[in-house]
């Protein structure tokens, strides 16, 4: 059976989720009990040492991993500090979708719902800036603006999602930058709606502009093909994919059926089968994850039947946040309809994962493939270079990547 039809349900999502799943280490939140940590340690070695792969990686290492945190282990009494420090040991590999969400996370993705402060960011050198505000939330309603330079919070510098994560209820000061000075925002944290439903607009008589928050739960395939009606009609197509942290596999290549006959593959899911067999019939450690895909004959291919497909110009508007099936998304169209990526770097995070339930109602993400395109490039740990950098945009300003796409097209 073909890679295409056995990964349907695999999940590509890293970016989006990341936040909630790896909580600050912090002494709140529901308890646990040092047999409720054993279960959940022991469940993950199950699954890390005899199911997880990436090409070249020795998963035998997990228990040394364990073993060198295990004080912080030891000195967790909370599921998010418990939570926090196990990702603070899945983050040694050194690659991405290998998480252990907590109870709380876990339900959030399955929900479309999170506990925070209602935003979603990109990382820079100096901290979080926000990319989306969600209607209605916190971040909402004190009046925090994408485009705003997220510095510290409780006067704490701001590194990654992480650090800004927190319970419903819990409240938290965070210092934004913004036109050069600093603006504090006193916060409280509640339970907040991710959800954020595709959308198309027209930039121009000629340009649509398709937008796709996300590939995961929140896809939703009837807005998708509604509004695919209208793009068909377009001349050219922006497709916004910024801070679109990826998800199912099923959604993302029912977007690329819009675009790729069945019989025209986009890249390479290599696995543990192929990488044997390769070993097999090559004699040659099977390490490199190029090599095992230029060899193989098994290639990804969307498999829906479509009377029509877009085939005038496209450019993909891209970010830090842009991860997983958003950067396959990007580098299939970059790659065969030659699209140009206008915005930022891409994540580098394209390890198809499965979630997996474990023990007390936790979650683990762990890898079980790795992807290259189908012209030969490993995204994963390299991300996705741009044709022309463009900041996001803040609030009132014109979306420069925008301006630079028409631009393209001769607008």
């Amino acid at each position: 059976m073909s890679i295409s039809k056995t990964i349907r349900n695999i999940s590509l999502a890293t970016v989006a989720f990341l936040a909630s799943a790896m909580a600050l280490a912090q002494p709140t939140g529901t308890p646990i009990a040092p047999e409720q940590k054993d279960k959940v340690l022991k469940d993950m070695e199950r699954i890390i040492t005899k199911q997880a792969y990436v090409p070249g990686v020795d998963f035998s290492k997990w228990p040394d991993l364990v073993r060198k945190h295990q004080k912080k282990i030891d000195d967790s009494k909370f599921e998010p500090q418990f939570t926090s420090v196990m990702n603070e040991a899945l983050h040694e590999f050194g690659f991405s979708h290998i998480v252990l969400f907590s109870p709380q996370a876990a339900d959030a993705r399955q929900n479309r719902k999170m506990a925070g402060l209602g935003i979603r960011v990109t990382i820079e050198p100096k901290g979080l800036r926000i990319a989306l505000v969600f209607p209605g939330t916190p971040a909402d309603e004190v009046g925090m603006r994408p485009g705003d330079l997220i510095l510290s919070g409780d006067g704490k510098p701001v590194k990654s999602t992480a650090d800004l994560v927190g319970e419903a209820g819990s409240k938290v000061k965070v210092t934004v930058e913004r036109d050069g000075k600093n603006v504090d925002f006193d916060i409280t944290r509640r339970i907040f709606s991710t959800d954020v439903p595709e959308s198309l607009k027209w930039v121009d008589s000629e340009t649509a502009m398709l937008t796709i928050p996300t590939f995961d739960l929140g896809f939703k395939r009837h807005i998708v093909a509604e509004l695919m009606v209208d793009v068909l009609k377009a001349k050219n197509l922006i497709l916004d994919l910024r801070s679109n942290g990826g998800g199912r596999v099923d959604n993302l290549m029912y977007l690329a059926s819009y675009f790729f006959e069945p019989t025209n593959p986009i890249g390479t899911f290599v696995n543990r089968r192929m990488a044997d067999d390769y070993a097999k019939g090559t004699g040659l450690p099977a390490t490199d994850a190029i090599a095992v895909a230029k060899w193989t004959t098994d290639r990804l291919h969307t498999d829906v039947p479509r009377s029509e497909r877009f085939a005038g110009k496209v450019v993909v508007l891209v970010d830090a946040g842009t991860g997983s099936a958003s950067e396959m998304m990007a580098a299939a169209l970059k790659e065969k309809m030659g699209a140009k990526l206008i915005g930022s770097k891409t994540a580098g995070a394209v390890l198809a994962s499965q979630m997996f339930p474990i023990s007390e109602k936790f979650m683990l993400q762990f890898p079980l493939m790795d992807y290259v395109t189908i012209k030969g490039y490993r995204i994963e740990g390299n991300g996705l270079k741009v044709d022309e950098e463009a900041a996001p945009p803040k609030l009132g300003e014109k979306d420069k990547a925008i301006s630079l796409a028409q631009k393209y097209f001769g607008g």
